[in-house]
């Protein structure tokens, strides 16, 4: 079964990016991360931030790098990662995806854009049958 987590901003400070970055430093230890972007540039530049996250650590990561512990893609999430954060500005269609069981995170910005783009997504989910979970910080 598919888990759905929305993780909200409430600091103006706080950004999509950072949030993105920080939830990778945590679980690459347990978890295959697909990043998933609507936008190459974005892409890009979170690939950059990724190497800019902290100077002792490395995360393993690379655009379209199918057999590393993270992966940047504008494609939709390859079934051997457990863990995809959707950098989109749409809901990833999950009855599209060959996961059985697919941890998705939406990270939600503080600005009003960025709450309705979450708000349709959450509405999608839920018509889909999935309750999502949701976390502030």
């Amino acid at each position: 079964m598919h888990k759905i987590s929305f993780y909200l901003i409430e600091k103006t400070a706080q950004r999509q990016a950072d949030i993105a970055c920080r939830l990778c430093q945590k679980i690459q230890h347990k978890h295959r991360i697909w990043l998933y972007f609507s936008d190459a540039d974005y892409c890009k530049t979170l690939d950059e931030q990724l190497w800019q996250v902290e100077a002792a650590s490395f995360l393993p990561h690379g655009i379209d790098l199918t057999h590393g512990q993270i992966c940047l893609s504008q494609h939709l999430p390859d079934p051997s990662f457990d863990v995809c954060v959707n950098l989109s500005s749409q809901p990833i269609h999950l009855t599209e995806l060959a996961h059985s069981a697919l941890h998705l995170i939406e990270i939600v910005g503080h600005n009003t854009q960025d709450k309705q783009v979450a708000r349709e997504k959450f509405k999608y989910y839920r018509h889909i049958g999935i309750e999502p979970i949701v976390h502030k910080i």
